[in-house]
């Protein structure tokens, strides 16, 4: 239900993210960042195109997921492009490595643990 009620934001605040910032809330914790190929700048119209191509590509919502996700590993880990951004000109790279997005991300991962905790109780009454 969650999932349901997010996944329209997100397509929505995705694509806006990408042309601001040139990476969404995620990436930019992780030092990624998507440029692209044919400008300085990624319009709207093609970050809202490649959004949907990840979506479509990646979320099959069948156990091929794990595969999907093994998959872009590989890709990113041998510098290949992932089939949307190359289908959509962009490029995905790594900006930067600094220590304190390792911090940033424990204390997420801390906070997703403990609100998922938190909700079970709630729900199943733990």
């Amino acid at each position: 239900l969650c999932f349901a009620m997010w996944c329209p934001f997100a397509l929505l605040l995705e694509p806006l993210f990408l042309c601001w910032f040139g990476a969404t809330p995620g990436k930019l914790i992780l030092g990624l960042y998507v440029t692209y190929d044919l400008a300085d700048y990624m319009p709207l119209e093609v970050a809202r195109r490649r959004t949907w191509r990840a979506v479509g590509m990646v979320h099959d919502w069948e156990y091929e997921d794990i595969y999907q996700l093994s998959h872009i590993f590989e890709c990113l880990d041998k510098g290949k492009p992932l089939d949307w951004d190359y289908a959509a000109n962009t490029t995905i790279g790594l900006k930067d490595e600094y220590r304190w997005r390792d911090v940033v991300w424990m204390i997420l991962t801390a906070v997703l643990i403990v609100g998922i905790v938190a909700l079970l109780k709630i729900l199943i009454g733990i």
